[in-house]
C-alpha cells in the first residue's frame, strides 16, 4: 500500500514540475526490472503544501468562465462543473473537488460557458467593458491566443498574493512561459484536464512493426535511441503504394501520419521560437542556425508526399496503414477499438546528445487558467483560497482519475510498457510563449514553409520586424 502510494505522490509531481529524464526514470519506474505498478486512482495523501486557510466567505459566489466540454479534454466533460456525481468517475471527481472546496470555504462555485471558437475574439473586449464577469478563466490555448491580443485584459497572477503558484498542482514550465519580468498572467495544472491529455505523444502499431521486422520503439527510447533520425528510418520501411496507382493518398500505408502536427517534432526536437536572457528579455531565435537545422530536417522529410500523409488519419491508423502517429495523448480514445495492437512512447529527441524527450504542450488542446482583470481587490483573497483548494482537490480527486481510468487503462490499454513512457512523457513538458501571443504571426512560418520555394530563415526574417514591434506592443499594455 505504502509503495503504490508513494507511486502516485511521485507521478503527480512528475506531470507538474520540470525533472530531468534520468529522474523520471527512477521515480516513475521506468526501470525494466522495477516491480513498481501502476497508480491507483484511490491512492493519495494530503501533501503538506496545502494548509486549509481557515477562513469562511459566508456563501460568496465564485465563478469560473470556461469550455464547456472540450475535445482535448474527454469530449462530454466540463473540467470547471459538474452539477452532480454520475457514472463518470471523472465527472463525480470534479463534482467532490468543488464540493470539498465549497464546504471548506463556505463559497458557491458557479460556471459560466465561454463562447463558440468563432467568439473566442470577443472574450477579452468583453472582459474590457469593465463588468466583473468572473474570478478565475480556464480556456484552450486557442481562446487564450484570442485573449492575449489583448493582454491587459488579464491580471498579473502575482498581485494575488495568497495564490501559491509554487504548488505541485501548477505546472512550473507553463508559469515561467507566461511571466514576464515577474509578472504572470496564466498557467496550467491539475484544474486543467485539457493539459494532462492533450500532451503530444507518438502511437505505433505494433502489427507493422513485427511486420516490418523494425526495432522494438520501447527499447529504443530506454536505451537513448528513440531520434528523429530513427523515427525516420523505420518509418521509410512502412511507406508502400498499396494499390499501385503511382500515388499516395488515403488508400496506401505511411510510415507517419498527419504531417500538420511539423510544429511538434520542431519542439520536441529542442527547437524554440524564441528565448529570454538572464534580464527576462524576450528575443527572436527562430533563425538561429541550430533552429533551422531542427526545421530544415524535419521539414524536407515530411514534406514528400510518399513519406507522411497530410491530412488528419486517425481512422487510417485504425486500419493498419499507418505506423508513427504523432499527436495528443487524448487521440488513443479513437484508437480503443483497434483490434491490432498499439504502442505509446515520446517525441523522438533530435539526436542522442539530447539530455531529455521533451513533451509538447500545444496552444490548440491544452487548457490555462487565469484571472480576467476586471476582477474586484476585494475578492482577491478569495479568488486566491479557492484557486488553491481548486487545484489541491483536483491533484487529489480528479487527476488519478484521468491518469489511472483514462489515460494509462483506456489508452494505455494498461500495457506496462506504454505506462513507463507516458510517465516518462509528462516528465518533461515544454511551451513556447510566442504561439500564444503571435507576435509578428511568427508560428504561422510552420504552414509557410511547407513548399519547396519558402525557406525557413526567409520566413522568419521578414517576420522580424512585425515581431519586434508586437513585442513592444504587449510590454507597453503590460506595463512592463
Amino acid at each position: 500500500m505504502m509503495k503504490k502510494t508513494i507511486s502516485l505522490l511521485l507521478l503527480l509531481i512528475i506531470i507538474l514540475t520540470p525533472v530531468f529524464a534520468s529522474c523520471a526514470e527512477k521515480n516513475a519506474g521506468t526501470d525494466e526490472n522495477s516491480s513498481e505498478k501502476p497508480i491507483s486512482s484511490d491512492e493519495t495523501t494530503k501533501p503538506s503544501e496545502y494548509v486549509s486557510p481557515g477562513v469562511k466567505y459566508d456563501g460568496a459566489d465564485f465563478t469560473t468562465w470556461g469550455h464547456s466540454s472540450s475535445w482535448s479534454i474527454i469530449s462530454h466533460i466540463c473540467e470547471s462543473f459538474e452539477e452532480t456525481e454520475s457514472s463518470d468517475p471523472i465527472e463525480t471527481g470534479i463534482f467532490r473537488r468543488n464540493a470539498k472546496v465549497e464546504n471548506e470555504l463556505e463559497v458557491k462555485i458557479k460556471f459560466l460557458q465561454l463562447p463558440e471558437m468563432s467568439a473566442y475574439n470577443k472574450i477579452a473586449s468583453t472582459i474590457m467593458a469593465g463588468d466583473y464577469i468572473a474570478n478565475m478563466i480556464s480556456c484552450t490555448g486557442n481562446a487564450l491566443y484570442e485573449i492575449m491580443k489583448s493582454p491587459e485584459a488579464l491580471l498579473n497572477l502575482k498581485n494575488i498574493e495568497n495564490l501559491n503558484m509554487d504548488a505541485s498542482w501548477w505546472n512550473e514550465r507553463s508559469i515561467e512561459e507566461f511571466t514576464f519580468y515577474n509578472q504572470t498572467y496564466a498557467m496550467t495544472g491539475h484544474f486543467n484536464l485539457g493539459f494532462i491529455t492533450a500532451v503530444e505523444a507518438i502511437f505505433f502499431n505494433k502489427m507493422l512493426i513485427s511486420d516490418l521486422n523494425l526495432e522494438n520503439p520501447y527499447e529504443l527510447a530506454d536505451k537513448n535511441e528513440w531520434t528523429l533520425d530513427k523515427m525516420f528510418e523505420m518509418a521509410q520501411n512502412a511507406n508502400k503504394d498499396l494499390n499501385n496507382d503511382g500515388k499516395f493518398d488515403e488508400n496506401d500505408r505511411y510510415g507517419i501520419g498527419h504531417s500538420d502536427g511539423i510544429h511538434n517534432l520542431y519542439f520536441a526536437c529542442g527547437g524554440r521560437l524564441t528565448k529570454r536572457d538572464n534580464a527576462g528579455d524576450i528575443t527572436l531565435v527562430a533563425a538561429d542556425e541550430s533552429n533551422i537545422d531542427i526545421f530544415n530536417k524535419v521539414r524536407d522529410y515530411v514534406i514528400q508526399p510518399q513519406n507522411c500523409l497530410n491530412k488528419m488519419g486517425a481512422q487510417i491508423f485504425t486500419q493498419d496503414k499507418i505506423l508513427f502517429y504523432p499527436w495528443a495523448l487524448i487521440i488513443g480514445n479513437t484508437f480503443r477499438n483497434m483490434e491490432t495492437d498499439y504502442g505509446i512512447i515520446p517525441m523522438p529527441k533530435q539526436n542522442e546528445a539530447q539530455q531529455d524527450y521533451i513533451s509538447v504542450c500545444g496552444r490548440t488542446g491544452t487548457t490555462y487558467t487565469s484571472v480576467p482583470t476586471t476582477l474586484p481587490v476585494k475578492y482577491y483573497d478569495m479568488t486566491g483560497d479557492v484557486m488553491n483548494a481548486l487545484g489541491y482537490y483536483a491533484q487529489q480527486l480528479v487527476t488519478p482519475e484521468v491518469i489511472d481510468r483514462t489515460i494509462y487503462y483506456k489508452i494505455g490499454r494498461g500495457d506496462e510498457d506504454a505506462i513507463r513512457m507516458i510517465n516518462i512523457i509528462y516528465s518533461n513538458t515544454t511551451f513556447d510563449i510566442c504561439s500564444f501571443f503571435g507576435w509578428g504571426n511568427v508560428f504561422d512560418a510552420f504552414t509557410e514553409t511547407m513548399t519547396n520555394t519558402n525557406s525557413w530563415q526567409r520566413v522568419i526574417d521578414t517576420k522580424a520586424k512585425g515581431f519586434n514591434s508586437s513585442l513592444k506592443k504587449t510590454l507597453s499594455k503590460l506595463e512592463v
